[in-house]
């Protein structure tokens, strides 16, 4: 895991939230991330062989590293080249997540605040994939479809997209799903939730109830 500190990030909506999705859009480094030097982003990129993401909880199977290793998919320049393969090279395993049919990402783990921010890039599998997101009340914020996938399972990276979602009301999970296997990589979230509108005009009301309450009698 890799962690990018550069300030605090924070997304600030003062009207109702509205929500952006990215992608599906041509993915072979971090760079090519529609976040790349945003404050505070953290990066899975799976080398290390855990799922690290602080407050966040991935139900993966396993790690590709399991695979036979002319099918382990992992983002291009994960393998210590840009050289068209996401299989093992100079810089190690190259490894990525891998689940059967569908995959979901939670957040909120721990009391940790929800991000703002979500995605991940999608390495291998079968079309269709469809990309969802969902709010802090689990209500779904939309979906994204691709139809990208080469057919390749090899660790080709023509196919590797990123899929990412905005919404300054927090983010409490995002999935991914298609036909058969996927497996993703370079997981990667930012920013902390604000409250919801009607929550912070609600808080207001309860404390200035409770200041009246507690405003002494005249004598």
């Amino acid at each position: 895991m890799k962690l990018f500190s550069i300030g605090v990030g924070m997304a600030v909506s003062t009207g109702v939230f509205a929500q952006t999705f990215y992608g599906p859009t041509p993915y072979l480094q971090h760079s090519d991330s529609p976040w790349f030097g945003m404050a505070g982003l953290q990066l899975e990129d799976a080398e290390d062989g855990s799922f690290d993401i602080v407050g966040a909880f991935c139900d993966y199977a396993f790690l590709s590293s399991s695979f036979p290793a002319e099918i382990v998919d992992s983002v291009d320049i994960d393998d210590g080249l840009l050289n068209g393969t996401g299989q093992q090279g100079p810089a190690g395993p190259g490894e990525a997540f891998w689940n059967v049919g569908s995959m979901s990402i939670f957040f909120g783990i721990n009391n940790v605040a929800l991000p703002t921010h979500a995605g991940f890039v999608w390495t291998d599998g079968d079309s269709p994939i469809l990309f969802e997101a969902f709010d802090a009340s689990g209500v779904s914020l939309g979906t994204l479809s691709g139809q990208h996938a080469d057919s390749d399972y090899a660790g080709g990276t023509d196919e590797d997209r990123f899929y990412g979602v905005y919404y300054a009301g927090g983010i409490s999970r995002i999935t991914i799903g298609n036909p058969s296997g996927i497996e993703i990589d370079h997981v990667q979230v930012a920013g902390a939730a604000v409250p919801e509108p009607a929550t912070i005009i609600g808080l207001g009301v309860a404390l200035g109830y409770l200041a009246k309450r507690r405003r002494p009698a005249r004598l």
